[in-house]
């Protein structure tokens, strides 16, 4: 099931999710104004600008679904998030909620459990 991890509006500057487990994540975008870039990326949970992994963020209506696996080397990770330097100019807010992926351990179906 997917498990909310927040909402953010992109900016200039970095921001931080709260420390998060789970390699799949679920991006949707609120009202997206169209042709906004931005990016997206791993932090560690303690030094917060050793990013790794980017991905480009493009602003539309379709749901993006990214892969982030935690590098060995980090006990916690979050995710980072910026606007593009020069989309963040525009007067509309661009709002991305995150989700999680949170896979129960055991999967039950009508023949038992496995």
């Amino acid at each position: 099931m997917w498990v909310q991890v927040g909402t953010f509006t992109l900016q200039k500057s970095w921001l931080l999710t709260p420390a998060v487990a789970g390699t799949w994540f679920r991006l949707q975008h609120s009202q997206p104004p169209r042709s906004r870039r931005g990016v997206i990326a791993q932090a560690s949970a303690y030094a917060p600008l050793e990013l790794t992994g980017f991905r480009r963020l493009w602003a539309k209506e379709q749901i993006d679904v990214y892969q982030f696996v935690q590098p060995d080397c980090w006990s916690d990770r979050c995710l980072a998030l910026r606007g593009g330097s020069l989309d963040v100019e525009y007067l509309s807010p661009w709002t991305v909620t995150i989700d999680v992926w949170d896979a129960p351990e055991t999967f039950a179906f009508s023949g038992g459990t496995f």
